[in-house]
């Protein structure tokens, strides 16, 4: 099925693909005009570098004449929605979605793994230990239907109850500060399968407990978010797509080399974990950051196999685009 991107429909020629190259008064070739890339991306501690990257302006480091916007939706889905649209040119999202795009005929690509880093499921229900704990009065909080949380809720949910959609009728979207709030609030939301910061922010409050965690059960570790570029926008922006790799490149780098002062950038934008918590996650030894794609096939296989997709890539690579073709991805 084919799926058409809206990401530059109706928009002046030359706002985001190469401009035409003007001569300045004094006949010395103009500064060519990349127009704006606009990004997409959500809530937590893993879009950590997209942060770097825009508030280091390492696009704007690279090409100089171009405008980098950026915009926080709530869930994959409203991300996925946003490049159909054509109001978003770059989205950075859990594997979930981007998955159920590529199934549906979207033609895009990830252009860089963001991190390894193991999500979970926490309870408010008193006794709770497991998902045989879950009752038909319980609702389970996460940022969306298929995302990435949808799809380890459901792997766990084959491997505890035998049926990986055991649990759909109980989910209910929110993204992940409402769904932090709810769960606290002692609202009907018992339970939350989130992300860092708000996964350990959760467990340090009374009567929240883990049920389980996502490295548990992939029985590894594994690709948390990725940053998805349309094959549009890249074709018609090859510079600009460099640029972006480069620039996002350089700010994993330096999240990993520069914790601390990554937290402190988390808390100057908002962030209201405690410093050294902050810190402590991004350091953890389960936390990589890393653009090198890992567990992708053990995930859209199962996927496939749960009812999530009609199809799935026979390797990673048909879901990747070439820079990323030489790392040791699985």
């Amino acid at each position: 099925m084919s799926v058409l991107l809206g990401g530059c429909a109706g928009r002046p020629a030359g706002s985001l693909g190469a401009a035409p190259v003007g001569e300045a008064e004094d006949g010395a070739e103009a500064p060519k005009d990349y127009g704006e890339i606009r990004l997409g991306y959500q809530f937590g501690t893993g879009y950590l570098p997209v942060e770097v990257m825009v508030e280091h302006r390492l696009i704007e480091k690279r090409l100089g004449n171009v405008k980098v916007t950026r915009q926080q939706l709530g869930g994959g889905g409203a991300l996925t929605e946003a490049v159909l649209a054509g109001s978003t040119d770059v989205v950075f999202m859990g594997l979930g979605p981007f998955f159920v795009g590529w199934g549906k005929g979207i033609d895009w690509k990830i252009a860089a793994a963001m991190q390894d880093m193991p999500i979970g499921l926490n309870s408010a229900k008193p006794g709770a230990t497991s998902l045989r704990d879950i009752g038909p009065e319980d609702r389970i909080a996460l940022p969306g239907i298929n995302s990435i949380q949808h799809v380890m809720l459901a792997m766990e949910a084959q491997k505890q109850l035998g049926d990986p959609r055991a649990l759909d009728e109980l989910l209910v979207a929110m993204p992940h500060p409402e769904g932090e709030r709810a769960l606290l609030a002692g609202s009907e939301i018992t339970f939350h399968y989130t992300a860092p910061p708000y996964l350990q922010r959760e467990r340090q409050q009374p009567g929240i407990a883990k049920i389980v965690d996502s490295y548990e059960t992939m029985g590894q570790k594994h690709t948390f978010n990725v940053m998805v570029v349309p094959a549009r926008f890249k074709e018609e922006n090859p510079e600009l797509y460099q640029a972006l790799v480069d620039a996002y490149t350089e700010a994993t780098e330096w999240v990993r080399a520069n914790p601390a002062e990554a937290a402190d950038l988390m808390i100057r934008l908002g962030d209201r974990t405690d410093r050294d918590e902050l810190i402590a996650q991004i350091t953890h030894p389960d936390v990589v950051w890393t653009i090198e794609p890992h567990g992708l096939m053990k995930i859209v296989t199962f996927m496939k196999e749960a009812g999530f997709l009609d199809k799935a890539p026979a390797d990673w690579r048909e879901v990747t685009w070439e820079n990323l073709h030489h790392l040791n991805g699985n």
